[in-house]
């Protein structure tokens, strides 16, 4: 319950500062977000999972960073609730986006789940593959906007230092 408060204020914090943000600022951010794209990470998640902790501290990470290129959403499920803790973030409606999601990406309900610009999802605690997912979205927007090509995916390697662009038109 600590970690959930201490979280959960923390949230709150950058919710009451966002809410300052001046016009120029956000002028500012949309710009930038319109040359170099966005990702959305959706984390379905619960307090009842014993896993719950390490992908929260993934998103927080995504959440505490100055970045517009990244939109980090917790979306708490209720079907852990029957084990005898109740998650006071969950909701009903959470569990149904979630369930959609798995319909069409054919995968199972589970927490916590990361689902990335819907299209990819994998355990919310992966952090390097997060990592790698999020970095091929925005170079893949970043091409498109700036080639003729028309990419239908890109995907970046990274090995000792040497980076390769694979794509497909």
């Amino acid at each position: 319950m600590k970690i959930a408060l201490k979280i959960g204020n923390r949230l709150l914090f950058l919710f009451l500062v966002s809410s300052f943000i001046s016009e120029e600022k956000m002028d500012e951010k949309t710009k930038q977000v319109n040359k170099t794209g966005f990702v959305v990470l959706e984390l379905f998640t619960s307090q009842g999972c014993s896993s719950y902790p390490p992908a929260d501290k993934v998103l927080e990470k995504y959440a505490l960073q100055d970045n517009s290129n990244s939109i980090p959403l917790a979306f708490h499920v209720d079907y852990w609730n029957y084990l005898g803790w109740k998650d006071p973030f969950s909701k009903a409606k959470f569990t149904t986006r979630q369930h959609e999601y798995a319909v069409k990406m054919e995968s199972n309900l589970f927490t916590p789940q990361l689902i990335i610009n819907g299209k990819y999802e994998l355990i919310g605690s992966k952090e390097n593959e997060i990592q790698n997912i999020v970095l091929n979205e925005l170079i893949l927007y970043w091409l498109r906007k700036r080639t003729l090509l028309q990419l239908k995916e890109a995907r970046i390697k990274v090995y000792k230092k040497q980076i390769m662009l694979l794509y497909m038109t």
